[in-house]
């Protein structure tokens, strides 16, 4: 009969302590998922913050170049780069800004946090990609407009290649910290992003 209440007695403080431990388990658990929410809202905010002046610098280029099109009827060849431009330009825009649009810091939807984060990061790294490209060929735009122009101003052909080559290095500098400068604002963040995406798949 003692041996049968001692076993009874004993099987009770095991549930409790496995109890216990489950609820301290899940209570750290949720403490792990809130610190990063929160940390992540505020991350989640500056990328948008980042994208936000992107898409105000994109838009004032677009005017710039939109209204430097009318003010080149006379050069047709001027008047049609500049319009290739404002259309890149403004394109760049609307998809920057549809980009930011997407980005969610509130964690207000049906998503779950992980899912969140991960939709969050994708929408960064896309519109980082495609200002790659948009980037690339409006390179290829600067140059074939500049060589158009000093082929039309030179008279050797060794001083278009000259000036042509110089300025390559100029684009090539401004590429390299273009690059540096996202690196350094974006680049930490969505690492952040991604360190928290994988704690909480550790965590499921």
């Amino acid at each position: 009969m003692f041996k049968n209440n001692m076993d009874i007695d004993l099987q009770a403080t095991w549930q409790k302590m496995s109890k216990e431990k489950f609820e301290n388990k899940n209570l750290e658990k949720q403490e792990i998922m809130n610190a990063i929410q929160s940390k992540s809202h505020f991350t989640i905010a500056e990328l948008k913050k980042g994208l936000k002046i992107k898409v105000i610098f994109c838009s004032v280029f677009a005017f710039i170049f939109l209204v430097t099109t009318f003010l080149q009827k006379d050069d047709q060849i001027a008047f049609w780069y500049y319009l290739i431009l404002s259309i890149l330009y403004i394109a760049g825009s609307l998809f920057l800004y549809n980009r930011y649009q997407k980005m969610n810091n509130d964690f207000v939807n049906s998503n779950s946090l992980l899912e969140n984060l991960k939709l969050n990061r994708a929408t960064i790294k896309s519109a980082l990609f495609i200002e790659r490209i948009w980037g690339l060929l409006a390179i290829v735009l600067v140059l074939a407009f500049v060589f158009y122009k000093q082929a039309n101003k030179s008279s050797s052909v060794r001083e278009v290649v000259a000036n042509i080559f110089i300025f390559l290095i100029i684009i090539i500098i401004m590429w390299i910290i273009a690059e540096l400068a996202n690196k350094r604002k974006f680049g930490n963040k969505i690492k952040e992003i991604e360190e928290n995406i994988i704690r909480l798949e550790m965590l499921s």
